[in-house]
């Protein structure tokens, strides 16, 4: 039997998507930030993913693999959340027709209350309703 990667996992996964945005931090002067849907989502880590919209894979994989991204997720709550995650692998997203760029990250959540903010969000799945009622608000915004 293949090995998907799925079994190795040590956190149950959640799959439902949530809008994000998020910046890659290096060295370098230059700060990129991007917006996209953060989902497959666990304690542990996640999946981003996001638009390449001229299919010109705007990040240097070798740059951008192992580096820390901050990641801005809004929520029901008034504050969004944020936190700092290490990308895991970076990949151009090949099961549909879309040109999307797909990056694993993982959390660095050292505290207590990122861990709880995580876990609300987590929950937030079985509220499915009023969090695609908070995507298309946030979406609709975005496009101004």
């Amino acid at each position: 039997m293949p090995d998907n990667g799925a079994d190795r996992r040590r956190e149950q996964r959640v799959e439902f998507s949530y809008l994000c945005q998020f910046k890659v931090l290096s060295p370098k002067p230059t700060v990129k930030s991007f917006t996209g849907y953060l989902q497959d989502i666990s304690m542990g880590g996640a999946c981003v993913q996001f638009e390449d919209k001229y299919g010109l894979f705007p990040l240097n994989v070798n740059e951008v693999e192992s580096s820390r991204i901050k990641l801005t997720v809004k929520t029901l709550k008034k504050d969004p959340l944020i936190v700092f995650a290490v990308v895991r692998w970076i990949r151009k997203n090949t099961s549909n027709q879309s040109n999307s760029i797909l990056i694993g990250i993982e959390f660095e959540l050292s505290e207590y209350w990122m861990k709880e903010r995580m876990r609300e969000l987590i929950d937030l799945k079985n509220k499915d309703h009023k969090m695609m009622w908070h995507l298309w608000e946030c979406y609709v915004e975005e496009q101004r």
